[in-house]
């Protein structure tokens, strides 16, 4: 290089390191980790999900159980390894990796749920309990975030709308937009533990019932009403379709009720137990 050519720090390429090197610390976290999904595949993709989960093409992709089932594959290939004292190594690499996902973990739920772990600040909660924790709020939450939008809205606009003796079918998809800017960009109409009564989630009522877990996550919890077009379509038609009509809309309703473009399975609750008393 001359001495007019200028080198910025991003610039340097650093001499090839010995391949031994190579071998023994910077590579060992991927040798010691080992599966069809590399770390960092698992990691960018679980952090994308947390700031996509209501896009109509969200990576459905459950991460955290290919981490899990990775991690205990990786530690069952190092117990049949020879070498003693490599296999110590990447087992401490791999209680690394845990940990620092773990970390991650909490540090998105946080951030994209405003959900605080109790025993995991604490540093008290024990690798089988992170485990059902973590994996129930990322399911939940992240994994069925449209779902859990529809099924909690479509229940309390359906019974905004009963309540409401002026709405007929000549007004019912101008009162029902009307109800849904009550929903975007965060709801706040509905408390979380109606939102999870209304899903019908047991375990994470029970979580949040023992103190196990904690925060208000309708505070940042959003449906993002506003981006997702195809899912305000998708609303409208599961919360007319779930609408119990009654006398009071006359037959030209049938006339203006748009399509439904999905079997209705995801029903709230209280309608899930009318169709099962209907069936017995």
């Amino acid at each position: 290089m001359s001495d007019n050519d200028t080198q910025t720090p991003g610039d340097i390429t650093p001499e090839p390191p010995d391949e031994q090197v190579i071998n023994d610390s910077t590579s060992i976290a991927e040798q010691a980790f080992v599966g069809d999904h590399p770390l960092i595949t698992i990691i960018d993709g679980t952090r994308q999900q947390f700031s996509n989960y209501m896009s109509q093409d969200a990576d459905q992709t459950n991460y955290l159980e290919i981490f899990y089932d990775q991690l205990a594959h990786s530690y069952q290939v190092l117990e049949e390894r020879h070498d003693l004292v490599r296999s110590q190594d990447m087992k401490e690499s791999l209680a690394t990796t845990y940990d620092q996902f773990v970390d991650l973990l909490g540090t998105l739920i946080s951030e994209y749920l405003g959900i605080g772990i109790v025993d995991l600040e604490e540093g008290t909660m024990s690798p089988s309990d992170s485990t059902y924790v973590l994996t129930r709020i990322y399911e939940y939450f992240i994994l069925q975030a449209r779902r859990n939008f529809k099924v909690a809205i479509a229940t309390s606009v359906n019974a905004a709308i009963r309540l409401n003796r002026s709405i007929n079918s000549d007004n019912y998809f101008e009162h029902l937009q009307e109800l849904l800017e009550d929903y975007s960009p965060l709801i706040t109409n509905i408390m979380p533990m109606d939102f999870l009564n209304f899903t019908g989630d047991r375990e994470l009522i029970e979580l949040y019932a023992n103190g196990r877990i904690g925060g208000n996550f309708l505070l940042r919890y959003s449906p993002k009403l506003y981006q997702n077009q195809d899912f305000v379509v998708e609303l409208i038609n599961y919360i007319t379709a779930h609408q119990n009509l009654g006398s009071d809309f006359d037959s030209r309703f049938k006339d203006t009720a748009p399509d439904v473009q999905e079997p209705m399975t995801d029903q709230p609750p209280e309608l899930a137990d009318e169709g099962d008393n209907e069936n017995g």
